[in-house]
């Protein structure tokens, strides 16, 4: 045990460093909600899955998107599996029941519901492999989280410098800050504005590279905030077969 104390130590210091991005980051949340949805495409890459970061957001705006939809489904188990654990919290400890059922919501209807949802396993598990890769991905959350502020405050900028900034842009990047992909429709609905008003303020934004149309239609466009989606995309990108 005495080798992995010096992993441990750095890997207590590297979630405290990624703790304390939370106090620079506009909307700790909206980070948390991205990075959730990278880590778990990344996770299930490892399995074999070949679903994108864009993959999994454009399926939650009810977009067929271009990959197996199973493949879609196991990402977003582990969303799922998450966002259970993190409310189980709020009435139980961090007991190994609240484990047993976060690993049972993990697996259902997965592909890998056979392998005993909600049971621990009994072979050996690396401890060395798990610290090292704790490190590593807490470094690289807290290199894109300040890229992503950085972001944040140029493209404000952007908007506030111009001579067509709204309330009504600034409501739109600031929602898109939270939902990188989204639907015109939805947009208004979020923000309250008309669709006329929503189109308008998204050609202003697409004119000045901060949003991007993806589906080239007239109608039911879709809109990314694109160099927001890019930085979150980086090592995501599906695995050759």
């Amino acid at each position: 045990m005495a080798h992995l104390y010096p992993l441990i130590d750095k890997a207590t210091a590297a979630i405290g460093r990624l703790d304390g991005m939370s106090m620079i980051l506009p909307d700790a949340g909206l980070f948390l909600y991205m990075y959730v949805r990278k880590e778990a495409v990344l996770s299930y890459q490892i399995e074999g899955t070949q679903s994108s970061l864009s993959d999994l957001l454009m399926s939650e705006v009810d977009q067929i998107p271009g990959t197996p939809m199973d493949d879609v489904n196991e990402v977003s188990s582990y969303v799922a599996a998450l966002d259970y654990g993190m409310k189980r919290l709020h009435e139980l400890p961090l007991l190994l029941r609240l484990l047993r059922e976060t690993h049972a919501c993990l697996l259902n209807n997965t592909r890998g519901s056979h392998k005993k949802p909600g049971e621990f396993r009994t072979t050996q598990n690396w401890i060395e492999f798990f610290l090292e890769g704790m490190i590593e991905t807490s470094e690289q959350a807290i290199e894109t989280a300040e890229s992503i502020v950085k972001l944040f405050k140029e493209d404000r900028s952007a908007i506030e410098n111009s001579n067509r900034s709204t309330s009504s842009t600034l409501a739109i990047h600031a929602l898109m800050q939270h939902r990188s992909i989204l639907t015109t429709s939805q947009i208004a609905t979020e923000t309250g504005s008309s669709l006329p008003t929503v189109l308008r303020n998204l050609a202003f934004l697409e004119d000045i590279d901060i949003v991007k149309e993806v589906t080239g239609k007239q109608r039911n466009k879709i809109f990314t905030n694109q160099a927001y989606l890019e930085m979150l995309n980086q090592g995501t990108e599906p695995l050759p077969i």
